[in-house]
């Protein structure tokens, strides 16, 4: 529950940060700051390193690159240009493609409830994103209404754009 809490907030937070700052930037302040809290188990970690077999930390460095570093940029990227609803719709297709990647590189058939899992999520996240509102742009040109003078109370026709 803590953690959804807390993606929650970073969600709703990063959005002001995108609209000074880049994705990447921003995907590198915040996985510094996720660095930083771990810091206290870096001793262990070390020692832990020097035991793991090769192949094992061939894996943390490429979920800690590919995953991570690269999804937090792509988010950042998609949060900075739609509602924090429509890129967090996104994220319900997470089960889907790990389907299909555990089935292609991992040679893992997943069982028929899975499969209706992952086509029942694919099609929620299909239609949450044909029925979301569009987001309100802002300078967007005035309506053709009849455009009242200031002081006048006189209505005149719409100017042209």
């Amino acid at each position: 529950m803590g953690a959804a809490v807390v993606q929650a907030v970073h969600h709703f937070a990063i959005k002001p940060l995108l609209r000074r700052r880049t994705g990447l930037e921003v995907a590198c302040y915040a996985m510094w700051a996720g660095t930083a809290l771990l810091l206290p188990l870096a001793p262990g970690a070390l020692g832990e390193l020097v035991r793991a077999p090769a192949g094992a930390t061939v894996a943390a460095l490429y979920l800690g690159l590919l995953p991570s570093a690269a999804g937090f940029v792509v988010w950042g990227y998609a949060v900075a240009r739609l509602t924090v609803t429509t890129a967090t719709a996104a994220l319900y297709l997470v089960p889907g493609v790990a389907l299909v990647v555990a089935y292609l590189w991992l040679g893992e058939t997943p069982a028929p409830v899975e499969a209706v899992g992952g086509i029942v999520t694919l099609a929620g996240v299909v239609l949450l994103g044909r029925a979301a509102p569009k987001p309100k742009r802002y300078g967007a040109p005035p309506s053709r209404e009849a455009h009242v003078t200031p002081g006048t109370g006189t209505a005149s026709p719409a100017r042209p754009h």
